[in-house]
């Protein structure tokens, strides 16, 4: 089983990943990660027009975006989804922040070590954004405008704060205000997202929960 878990791990789409900081960051805290992702037209998360062989792709992130999304109940039946509304971009500075990432990624991708390494930038236009050239940042923008994505890591919306924040849905105890015996132990309560992936945090607030909890109930 262990084997069987360490080849998949060794085999991963993206293998890789790097970080730049963009005009309004530091080198020391940088706000765009980038992932390598290794692939080929049977894996694409998308209908885009590449071609057909395969392919290096990368595919940079803001990483402490300040859009905010938001949900909502859909009808009285509580096993009924919500509404989501991501509201990817609404902020300027996020636009900026990506388009930015892209110009880099594309710097990246026409290095000399890539060159050396035979691969050749695959200058295909998104569908939508023909008329803008190549690389430019009206072309990007254009791109942003039509592909942009969310990359998983949902958090926040259950957001963890002091009982005088309107938007705060739990309290430092994980409680959620207004409701006994009831908490939340998830990524939804972060209230900042961190600069990376959520899974070690997850973890670690699935390990402070449990404190939590045999405290309160003073079990041990």
């Amino acid at each position: 089983m262990l084997k069987t878990l360490m080849d998949h791990y060794q085999h991963l789409v993206s293998q890789m990943s790097g970080y730049f900081p963009s005009s309004f960051a530091t080198e020391d805290y940088p706000d765009i990660k980038y992932l390598f992702a290794f692939s080929d037209i049977d894996t694409q998360a998308f209908e885009m027009p590449f071609s057909y062989y395969n392919q290096i792709y990368i595919n940079p992130y803001v990483m402490r975006p300040l859009s905010k999304g938001y949900l909502t109940i859909n009808s009285t039946d509580p096993f009924a989804a919500p509404l989501i509304y991501p509201r990817l971009l609404t902020n300027p500075k996020d636009r900026e922040i990506l388009l930015q990432g892209h110009l880099k990624a594309m710097e990246i991708a026409t290095t000399e070590t890539f060159q050396d390494a035979g691969y050749i930038l695959d200058e295909t236009k998104y569908e939508g954004c023909e008329e803008e050239e190549f690389g430019s940042r009206e072309y990007f923008s254009c791109v942003l405008t039509k592909y942009v994505d969310i990359a998983h890591h949902f958090s926040g919306t259950c957001k963890m704060g002091p009982s005088n924040d309107k938007e705060a849905v739990v309290d430092p105890r994980l409680r959620v205000y207004g409701v006994k015996y009831l908490r939340v132990v998830d990524a939804s309560i972060i209230p900042q997202i961190p600069s990376g992936n959520t899974n070690a945090p997850a973890i670690m607030i699935g390990e402070m929960a449990s404190d939590i909890i045999k405290q309160d109930y003073n079990k041990i």
